[in-house]
């Protein structure tokens, strides 16, 4: 045997490997009893107050983003469009637009065979006023002066006529009213402002047929008046 060596008796071992025994219970419950006293994190009232309001942020700027780039649908133009060409999927599209106006045509409403009743460019909204159903791709709009005012029964919708009554000529001589178009239809009336109070005279809008355009537009530069007559009693 060496003279350095130790040699340990039996129950010294026994005495050893029971403290060493009793050390490590003593350090595994310590930790135990530390883990017990630890809180779970997810029953934290702190965690959860703070994962609500994570959640809550991200909802409210979700919502900001939203409403920003929101709009209403409307018809856009793909392409040029020629006056009476007919508007379909061939030539527009949905647009999410922000527009407080109502002077464009909501998605939806454009009817199967509108036409277009003037010339459009590539992206371009669809205007109410720059479509027309097929039946209508004869007819225009236009504003007129007329004379003698309109009836309290004349409102739109209303079946009229226009006539034209010539000025006095340097004699005193009238030429004779003639009927200029025979198939109006009162869209509305515009209100009256400055001369045309003092005047008597009405401004009008209404629908006619294209034949009678080109009459019309020659009265209303003549030497005289136009007059508007409602049709029926």
């Amino acid at each position: 045997m060496g003279a350095g060596r130790r040699i340990h008796h039996p129950r010294e071992r026994v005495h050893i490997r029971a403290l060493f025994v009793h050390d490590v219970s003593v350090v595994t419950v310590k930790r135990s009893v530390v883990a017990q006293k630890r809180p779970r994190v997810w029953r934290d009232p702190r965690f959860i107050v703070g994962v609500l309001l994570i959640v809550a942020s991200v909802l409210a700027c979700t919502l900001l983003v939203a409403q920003a780039r929101g709009g209403t649908r409307h018809y856009q133009v793909t392409r040029e469009v020629a006056v009476g060409e007919i508007l379909d999927g061939t030539n527009t599209r949905a647009a999410e637009v922000r527009t407080a106006s109502d002077a464009y045509l909501p998605w939806g409403d454009l009817v199967e065979g509108a036409v277009a009743t003037r010339s459009m460019a590539t992206g371009e909204l669809l205007a109410r006023g720059a479509v027309a159903d097929r039946s209508d791709a004869g007819y225009r709009r236009l504003m007129v002066t007329v004379s003698s005012g309109l009836p309290d029964s004349a409102q739109p919708g209303t079946a009229m006529e226009l006539w034209f009554v010539p000025g006095a000529h340097a004699g005193g001589e009238r030429m004779p009213a003639r009927l200029v178009a025979p198939e109006v239809v009162l869209v509305r009336i515009s209100e009256a402002t400055g001369g045309l109070v003092s005047q008597g005279a009405t401004r009008i809008e209404v629908r006619l047929p294209v034949s009678d355009l080109a009459e019309v537009l020659e009265a209303t530069g003549g030497d005289g008046v136009l007059t508007a007559v409602p049709v029926g009693g």
